[in-house]
């Protein structure tokens, strides 16, 4: 294919998924208003230029298609067809059928078209008029997985945005261990023209970085989509409310939240809102909610999926992991502990296996693709008023500011995103102990000491570090050997040998050149905060 040609039809693929996204978005706000005509008006004009477009490449097929959808559209527009729940769901497949012939018609194959055909068919049968049609609404397939969205603003190759932030810190790194050359052997005069070098340097990284944060927006207003299809699907009533206060985040981030946001949307939809008579007769108004809330905390984000739901139904979750086996007969956990059971592995409350639950894969996934990327998921629940679902996630996952430490021989790195404090400690247990609790200003804290964690070998010093790690009301201590200092992390994939190793979440190249784990704080926060009672008594103290 010529050159031009290629880069003439790749920009006719970006634009029009840009554009159905557009579509989409004024089809659900018509489906809530069907008096106004102005999404009727910003629909016809995206399927006017998707027709034109497509007949100046050659595009036949989805030219003629979107000539007969430009003729509905004519008709709503002028009042010669009502806006109905038929219409607009119509609509809605027409976006979905020209959104999965788009590769292949870019690609310069005419693709078969049975969408097109059926939807044409309808058309011709005169289908559209009056209620919604008796068929169900197709619903997202279990898998954790969604379907791209292009980023308006980003109009580079992302690769080539991944090569220019990996070599910008391959600069960092080298920048750092000339640094500390300089400190030892260096000329003042070379050490100003070095800090002066490293201002600049600094600069150029932070802007690269900043080149790939992109808004979350856009991700969580597709999923507008979702919740109406899924509510249709359930025979419940449900709406999207966004509140996203501008955040922005990396975009390799996007990309990694798009499967779990996607699951505990379908969750809070599934499992957490009422029919409509219950809602009723509960004295609710039978549309559901769902929010979604962002916000910046620390050097984070924070994203709140909450439903104004029954809550969560702990008797049958503790029923269920009973059977399991997760939870002792005789046990008697809080409603904290066993509104957490939730992220158990096999663990469904569901009566029946549909396309969206019942398997008991769901929310044990999420935690673990989460914690994957250093951040941590909780839930909180109100029986009659709801259930939210808390992710906390760093900003980017290519840098971050990491304190190193020392254990044994080893040199790690913790996150400083969510260090409350560094404490030493006396009288912490036995020396081998692994883990166990302090008592941190009267508070019980759980503690793993890295040590013992990873099995390392060396005489133990007689003072210890404990850093309490909190992500929102939860903490854990990390027991180490002495901290080294806080730096600039540049973080990297994990290493065959730390590959599925729960406790790190990438590598780093430290400034004197030494390779050095990341600690993955959420993995080790999920596993040993919930491990001692409330009143469990102290093994030790901290100072």
């Amino acid at each position: 294919m010529d050159l031009d040609l290629q880069r003439v039809r790749q920009s006719f693929l970006t634009e029009t998924e840009e554009d159905l996204v557009i579509v989409e978005e004024a089809l659900l706000a018509l489906e809530k208003a069907p008096g106004d005509l102005d999404p009727v008006a910003e629909v016809f004009r995206k399927i006017h230029t998707l027709k034109g477009n497509a007949a100046a490449l050659g595009f036949k097929a989805l030219n003629a298609f979107a000539h007969r959808i430009e003729d509905l559209l004519q008709a709503l527009r002028t009042g010669q067809e009502p806006v109905t729940d038929g219409v607009v769901s119509y609509l809605l497949e027409v976006v979905d059928a020209v959104r999965a012939v788009l590769p292949a018609t870019v690609a310069g194959e005419e693709p078969a078209t049975p969408a097109y055909d059926r939807l044409v068919q309808r058309l011709d049968g005169d289908r559209l008029r009056g209620q919604e049609e008796s068929r169900e609404a197709e619903t997202p397939d279990g898998d954790l997985e969604l379907s791209a969205e292009s980023t308006r603003t980003l109009r580079i190759d992302v690769g080539k945005l991944d090569y220019l932030l990996s070599a910008t810190s391959e600069v960092a790194i080298a920048r750092g261990r000339l640094g500390l050359l300089i400190e030892h052997q260096g000329t003042p005069e070379i050490a100003d023209a070095y800090r002066a070098m490293e201002r600049i340097l600094g600069a150029m990284h932070h802007s690269v970085t900043k080149v790939r944060m992109v808004p979350l927006a856009p991700l969580l207003r597709q999923h507008a989509r979702t919740v109406r299809d899924l509510a249709r699907a359930h025979r419940k009533q449900a709406e999207l409310v966004l509140s996203d206060q501008g955040v922005e985040v990396d975009n390799s981030l996007i990309e990694q939240l798009k499967a779990p946001l996607t699951h505990m949307i379908r969750n809070a939809v599934d499992h957490g809102l009422e029919s409509p008579d219950v809602r009723r007769a509960a004295g609710k108004d039978p549309v559901g909610r769902i929010e979604i809330g962002v916000r910046h905390e620390a050097s984070g984000i924070v994203i709140e999926v909450r439903d104004d739901g029954a809550g969560l139904n702990r008797a049958r979750i503790l029923e269920k992991a009973r059977g399991l086996g997760l939870v002792p007969d005789m046990a008697q956990p809080s409603d904290r502990e066993v509104d957490r059971l939730i992220f158990s592995p096999g663990l469904s409350t569901a009566h029946g296996v549909t396309d969206t639950s019942g398997r008991g894969v769901g929310m044990d996934v999420v935690q673990r693709h989460l914690n994957a990327l250093g951040g941590t998921v909780d839930v909180e629940s109100k029986p009659g008023r709801g259930t939210t679902v808390i992710v906390r996630m760093p900003l980017t996952l290519a840098i971050i500011e990491g304190l190193v430490l020392r254990v044994a021989d080893a040199v790690m790195v913790v996150p400083m995103a969510g260090v409350a404090r560094c404490l030493d400690v006396t009288g912490v247990a036995e020396p081998e102990a692994r883990d166990g609790v302090l008592s941190v200003h009267g508070r019980v804290v759980p503690f793993v000491r890295l040590r013992t964690l990873f099995g390392l070998q060396g005489e133990a010093p007689p003072h210890e570090v404990a850093l309490v790690i909190q992500r929102g009301g939860d903490q854990v201590a990390l027991v180490v050997d002495r901290l080294v200092g806080r730096s600039s992390i540049v973080v990297k994939p994990p290493g065959r040998y730390f590959k599925g190793l729960a406790a790190v979440s990438g590598m780093t190249i430290l400034g004197d050149g030494a390779v050095a784990p990341i600690l993955n704080v959420g993995g080790l926060l999920q596993a040993h905060v919930t491990r001692p009672a409330p009143n469990a008594p102290s093994t030790g103290s901290a100072a």
